[in-house]
């Protein structure tokens, strides 16, 4: 190919080492993708929080872990929903978004209202815009949700496991929000709202990972048009 999106400069140099790229072929200027993450109204996110058939008085979190490969076929989702409900209350409602190659695994019937199958959802830029709050673990989904800056939080839960078969290009239990705490500690972080040490590691988050995004279609179209030029 003869361009490359980025969304920082870290990502630039991890982009010369993945695809053996130089400088003149990484445009940072995000994804185009997350544009609509960028510019999102308040309009879009009711129309689309409204066709989802999310609660008006309830607080949406998205909670889309990562595939685990060999993982997964052991443990589709160890997550103890009814936990959840018990911690959180009922000023909150799960979204949730499993990996396609194991979504078939998981039966989230006995959760329901509480929690909502969001696997089969065609676009998660959607899911995105309309969830207030986002939990992951190793999931990419960091870098595309932050540029809202809303609240996420890291549920690392398999971290020795999980490490031992996959690489990390970060350490997210030290990068992201909760990804020190236990199960029950991290409920009650979510709960408790926001708070100014979690906004600190967040803006870190951001300046270091996320600093282009918002205009990343038009920048990459200009540059098409550009090459064609020449």
């Amino acid at each position: 190919f003869d361009m490359s999106c980025a969304q920082s400069e870290y990502e630039k140099e991890l982009q010369y080492r993945m695809y053996g790229l130089t400088s003149e072929k990484v445009l940072v200027c995000g994804y185009p993708k997350n544009d609509r993450l960028a510019n999102v109204t308040e309009k879009e996110y009711q129309s689309i929080r409204k066709a989802m058939d999310i609660p008006e008085n309830k607080k949406a979190i998205l909670y889309a872990p990562t595939f685990r490969g060999n993982i997964d076929e052991k443990v589709a989702c160890p997550i103890d929903f009814n936990k959840w409900r018990k911690k959180l209350g009922d000023d909150f409602v799960i979204l949730f978004r499993a990996h396609p190659v194991v979504a078939s695994q998981i039966n989230i019937e006995p959760y329901k209202p509480f929690v909502m199958n969001m696997s089969s959802y065609p676009d998660n830029v959607d899911l995105m815009i309309a969830a207030d709050i986002l939990v992951s673990d190793y999931s990419g989904i960091f870098f595309e949700f932050g540029v809202q800056d809303k609240p996420m939080y890291c549920f690392p839960y398999d971290y020795s496991e999980y490490t031992k078969v996959w690489k990390l290009y970060l350490d997210v239990r030290k990068e992201i929000p909760g990804g020190e705490l236990d199960e029950d500690s991290l409920l009650d972080y979510i709960r408790s709202g926001r708070t100014e040490e979690m906004d600190i590691k967040l803006k870190t988050f951001k300046t270091k990972y996320i600093t282009a995004y918002g205009t990343a279609t038009q920048q990459a179209v200009d540059t098409i048009y550009k090459n064609i030029k020449q």
